[in-house]
C-alpha cells in the first residue's frame, strides 16, 4: 500500500509540478483519481458518495499524502 502510494505521488509530482509546494493540490488530485474508479450518476451522489467515503476512511489518508510528498 505505502509503495503504491509512493508511486502515485512521485509519478503526481513529476506530471505537476504545482504539486511539489502545494498538499492541498497534491491530495485533491489524488482523490481525484481515488474518485475516478466509482460509477455516480449525478453531482449530487458525487458529493455524497465523497464525504461518505472520506467520513468511513476509504480515500487515501491526507496525511499520508503529505508524508510521501515530504518523504519524496
Amino acid at each position: 500500500m505505502i509503495k503504491e502510494l509512493k508511486t502515485r505521488i512521485r509519478i503526481m509530482l513529476e506530471s505537476v509540478p504545482d504539486c511539489k509546494d502545494n498538499d492541498n493540490l497534491l491530495v485533491s488530485m489524488i482523490w481525484q483519481e481515488d474518485m475516478e474508479n466509482r460509477t455516480i450518476n449525478s453531482y449530487e451522489e458525487t458529493i455524497s458518495t465523497f464525504f461518505d467515503l472520506l467520513a468511513n476512511g476509504s480515500l487515501t489518508n491526507f496525511e499520508s499524502i503529505r508524508r510521501c510528498r515530504q518523504h519524496l
